[in-house]
């Protein structure tokens, strides 16, 4: 058999935020294990589960595979990191659990489930704006804010209107909150985030 296992950095990620997930495979065994796209290696495999709180298994994007091929001698240990957000949709708040699972021919090891959470953040300020060469089409700025290891952390998602998507999202870093940040647009697409960090 092999040990999988995995790991999140936060329990809670704010709605359009990298997931960043750690799986480590272990094989203690006396073969490697290899996943790779030619017999015999193409039975083995590596798959993520995702659940929402009703229970429902999210299906992924597209059929990428999060690892399309790896080898791990025996004793030894493969740690990489997966971005759950490229392969799933969980941008609605509430509450979620990830495990990760390996095939080997007909034999299948799973992680334990991990739970997380997806929150909205605390709104603080948002500003709207044409997307240029569009006419009926513009990006909505939202700063928002969270706590993180007893600190609050100032964020900034970008959402296309009217499709509602998320167009990004970045962790600006410490806030402060004694002043309003400001948005500002600045030519070339530019913009300006100031906000109080110490």
């Amino acid at each position: 058999g092999l040990n999988i296992d995995v790991s999140l950095p936060y329990i809670e990620f704010l709605s359009g935020e990298d997931v960043p997930m750690t799986v480590s495979i272990n094989n203690p065994g006396a073969s490697a294990f290899t996943i790779d796209d030619y017999a015999p290696y193409d039975q083995n495999a590596f798959g993520l589960y995702i659940r929402n709180e009703n229970g429902r298994l999210l299906f992924p994007r597209n059929d990428k595979s999060p690892l399309p091929s790896c080898t791990v001698k025996p004793g030894e240990t493969y740690t990489f990191k997966v971005n759950l957000k490229q392969f799933f949709d969980f941008e609605a708040e509430g509450h979620y659990q990830v495990a990760a699972t390996l095939k080997r021919g007909k034999t299948t090891d799973s992680s334990r489930i991990m739970p997380f959470t997806v929150v909205g953040g605390i709104e603080i300020g948002k500003v709207s704006r044409i997307k240029e060469g569009s006419d009926n089409t513009s990006l909505e700025y939202t700063l928002l804010y969270w706590p993180r290891n007893d600190k609050e952390h100032l964020f900034v998602r970008i959402v296309d209107k009217p499709s509602d998507r998320v167009f990004g999202f970045v962790q600006l870093g410490y806030i402060v909150r004694i002043t309003q940040p400001k948005i500002e647009f600045e030519p070339g697409n530019i913009v300006v985030i100031t906000h109080q960090t110490s």
